[in-house]
């Protein structure tokens, strides 16, 4: 799937202890084997402690634990983290399955002073097809 930025309507901020749940179309890409998230580091507060992105996807579910800091000043200084699923869980599904399906994103900030950001959020996601 290609790059797309996170958008919520809450002024684009992810905040402290907090899950936030993303739809986004894209092509069949397969079972998910990888997740590339990112920010673009602008914004009042910049820093982004991520604990983990989940997606599911037509009775798939794949968890990408990260547990780390996206920050200029915390952390090791990156912005960018690829992740990888800590395993997939897969239901059947029964009916033929449309070429474009509906992915939802959900991303969970740390409970951790200083863990939320406004900055842009991006995710690509990396399939087997």
């Amino acid at each position: 799937m290609t790059k797309r930025r996170l958008h919520n309507d809450n002024n684009n901020v992810f905040p402290r202890s907090s899950e936030l749940i993303f739809t986004v179309y894209g092509p069949d890409i397969g079972d998910l084997v990888k997740a590339d998230i990112e920010h673009d580091g602008i914004g009042e507060q910049q820093s982004w402690y991520l604990e983990q992105v989940s997606v599911e996807c037509n009775g798939a579910h794949w968890v990408f634990p990260c547990n780390q800091w996206l920050s200029l000043q915390r952390g090791d200084g990156k912005l960018d983290r690829q992740l990888v699923p800590r395993g997939s869980q897969v239901k059947k599904v029964g009916r033929e399955v449309p070429l474009k399906k509906l992915y939802t994103i959900t991303t969970v900030t740390g409970d951790i002073r200083g863990a939320g950001t406004d900055a842009n959020v991006f995710i690509t996601v990396f399939g087997k097809k």
